[in-house]
């Protein structure tokens, strides 16, 4: 799980990424840690609004790769009617799913500069992202399973 901190918590994702290649599997892992990152923030009623390379901080650990989303400046609430918990599952309303598109945007940017292939699975789910097919993308504990199915 990623560990939200409103102080810098290693090297930015970009520059990171501009350092050492990347592999499926720690582009997987990024973007796991990250949507439970903001399957945590979302379920708390609050949407990151900024989620990009800049803000999400890499630090190489014993453990492997942590990572850190940072910049909560353009963070705000979630207004009720657009969050509802039930089963530990959250539905996403039109504020957070940006969050989910800049989620999306991210996985395919670090898949092309990185010259990997997109799993299948990862596939489908940019594709219902693209189309806003909110029944298959509301859910980001989904794709954090699909993630955790293809390490």
């Amino acid at each position: 799980m990623g560990f939200i901190v409103s102080v810098f918590a290693g090297m930015t994702l970009q520059k990171y990424s501009l350092r050492k290649s990347l592999t499926t599997s720690s582009v997987i892992k990024i973007i796991a840690s990250l949507a439970t990152t903001l399957q945590g923030i979302h379920s708390r009623g609050v949407v990151h609004h900024d989620v990009y390379q800049l803000n999400v901080c890499i630090r190489e650990s014993p453990g492997g790769l942590q990572t850190t989303l940072i910049d909560f400046g353009y963070a705000s609430k979630i207004k009720e009617t657009e969050v509802v918990t039930s089963s530990n599952i959250v539905t996403y309303g039109p504020s957070s799913i940006g969050d989910v598109e800049a989620l999306a945007s991210l996985c395919r940017i670090l898949f092309e500069e990185n010259s990997l292939t997109l799993p299948m699975e990862i596939k489908v789910w940019l594709q219902n992202v693209r189309s806003l097919n909110l029944a298959e993308i509301m859910d980001l504990g989904e794709l954090v399973k699909i993630l955790e199915k293809l390490q």
